[in-house]
């Protein structure tokens, strides 16, 4: 009737998802729901939108198979349009650092330009007459 300590604490346990910003509204992606968090039925099931591939009985050995072929063909970098997706959420990391890089870079020849300026305009040129 009671379970081992071990295994309460399993059920006992919250795991964390890795949601964003209006998931619910995302279509279903087995990279995002079962590599980035613990898969659960559920969301293996919104990832397929299907019943019949989510089916994780151990009486049903075919569709399991069929289960976690796809999972791993899914989940495989195949250079595909996951590679695309993959680059495109790289890049909302990328642009973002080019372009602070970009601005500081900006500000520093500004400051060096006008700072070098100024101290012509201080010293007096050589060979050249200041007239009044």
């Amino acid at each position: 009737v009671f379970l081992p300590a071990d295994a309460a604490h399993s059920v006992l346990r919250r795991l964390r998802r890795a949601n964003s910003f209006l998931e619910e509204l995302k279509q279903g992606n087995i990279q995002r729901e079962c590599r980035e968090e613990i898969c659960t039925y559920e969301e293996a099931r919104e990832a397929f939108e299907n019943d019949e591939k989510t089916v994780v009985d151990a009486l049903c050995v075919v569709l399991q198979r069929r289960f976690w072929e796809e999972y791993v063909r899914e989940s495989s970098p195949s250079g595909g349009l996951q590679s695309v997706v993959g680059g495109l959420h790289s890049l909302y990391l990328i642009v973002p650092l080019v372009l602070v890089v970009l601005i500081v870079a900006v500000v520093a020849v500004t400051v060096w330009r006008c700072h070098s300026r100024k101290r012509r305009q201080r010293s007096p040129s050589l060979g050249h007459s200041h007239h009044d």
